[in-house]
């Protein structure tokens, strides 16, 4: 019984640094939450400035004479399978 009384005691004396270390672990991971939602937001933003440049190079290429015989070539070309 007294070895199941100390064993209760220590537990219980670890109580506070678990529930400090889990509070640690949960800050480092909203952390890293926040670094992962900036560099998402970072990305979104740079591939929305890339988005416009690339729809007006498209449309400028389509304009170009032949634009329509590599259309057709592009078309008839079998494509693979996956």
């Amino acid at each position: 019984m007294q070895d199941l009384l100390e064993q209760n005691a220590r537990l219980v004396g670890q109580v506070p640094a678990t529930m400090k270390a889990f509070n640690d672990s949960l800050e480092r991971f909203n952390e890293t939450i926040g670094r992962l939602d900036r560099a998402v937001t970072r990305i979104e933003s740079a591939s929305k400035n890339l988005i416009g440049p690339m729809e007006r190079l498209a449309v400028a290429l389509g304009e170009l004479p032949g634009a329509g015989v590599l259309r057709k070539l592009a078309a008839e070309r079998p494509r693979p399978t996956p």
